[in-house]
C-alpha cells in the first residue's frame, strides 16, 4: 500500500507579521506567497483577517451599466439594498 502522509505547515507568529509588513508595504500577496513557498492561496488574507490588517488588501469596486444587472443576479437573488441605496443618492457613490 502506497499512502503519504499529510505535511502540516505551521508559521510563526513573527513570519506572519513579517509577511503581512511585505504586503502592507506594496508587494502583492501572489509575490509573497511565491518567495516565501506559501501553498495555500488565501493564507495571507487569513492572517489579516485575523489580524485586523484587512484594510492593507486593495478593494475590488464593481461598476456595471443598468442593462447588465439581469445578467449578474441569478434567479432568487435580490439587489434591493443597492436599488436603495443608488434611489437615496441618485447613482452617486454612498457609505451604505
Amino acid at each position: 500500500m502506497n499512502s503519504k502522509k499529510k505535511v502540516t505547515i505551521r508559521y510563526s507568529e513573527a513570519f506572519k507579521h513579517q509577511v503581512i509588513n511585505e504586503v502592507e508595504s506594496g508587494v502583492t500577496c501572489a509575490q509573497v506567497r511565491k518567495k516565501y513557498g506559501i501553498g495555500g492561496i488565501n493564507t495571507i488574507q487569513y492572517w489579516m483577517k485575523r489580524l485586523g490588517k484587512l484594510e492593507s488588501l486593495p478593494k475590488v469596486i464593481r461598476v456595471e451599466k443598468p442593462d447588465e444587472k439581469s445578467k449578474v443576479e441569478g434567479p432568487g437573488t435580490s439587489n434591493t439594498g443597492t436599488e436603495e441605496c443608488l434611489g437615496r443618492n441618485s447613482g452617486s457613490l454612498c457609505d451604505c
